[in-house]
């Protein structure tokens, strides 16, 4: 081994930390863990969001106005919560979060906060499925920026890829909707 080699190898390894450190990591679910693990999962339509700060943190505050309630009981209008937001010049970010634009088409896998009618995204982004046009074909897929992935047991981090094709969006509804009839029917 040359004196290079090892320079080499620190200098790639070094060129890595970064994307490794900025990965926020959360549990790797299939979509039937998915849906079997949140309260509620419903399709709606991005209405707004505001930041507040509440105890020194910030948080954003997603209105969803619901189209299809897919899992669970609930409002026309669902209110998510995720840390980070700009409130008064002063920003605070957390990789891996959902981003929510007015306007998207969305479907969410969501648990109750500690607020009442409030949720909060399982697993981050990995809990937000975007329903948009890719190609001109009508597409559902998960943007993972900023998120790693494990496996429960596994000390390992795996990378992902900053967005996954989750088929047709008719494919996946379908697919979604017979995941949470099969769960009420084993109820």
């Amino acid at each position: 081994m040359t004196a290079r080699s090892p320079v080499k190898a620190l200098a790639f390894a070094a060129a890595l930390l970064p994307l490794v450190a900025s990965a926020t990591v959360v549990m790797q679910l299939s979509l039937e863990e998915m849906t079997a693990r949140a309260t509620v999962v419903v399709r709606g339509t991005v209405q707004g969001s505001k930041a507040i700060q509440v105890d020194g943190s910030i948080w954003t505050l997603t209105t969803l106005a619901v189209t299809e309630r897919i899992k669970g009981a609930g409002t026309a209008r669902i209110t998510i919560k995720q840390p980070g937001g700009v409130v008064g010049g002063v920003r605070q970010t957390v990789s891996g979060t959902a981003v929510f634009t007015e306007g998207d088409d969305v479907v969410v896998f969501l648990e109750p906060s500690k607020e009442a009618n409030v949720y909060l995204v399982q697993g981050l982004a990995a809990g937000r499925v975007s329903l948009e046009a890719i190609n001109g074909e009508k597409s559902a897929v998960r943007h993972l920026d900023g998120l790693g992935f494990s496996r429960a047991g596994s000390q390992r981090v795996q990378r992902v890829e900053n967005l996954e094709r989750l088929g047709s969006v008719d494919g996946f509804l379908e697919r979604l909707r017979a995941l949470t009839k099969n769960t009420r029917g084993a109820q």
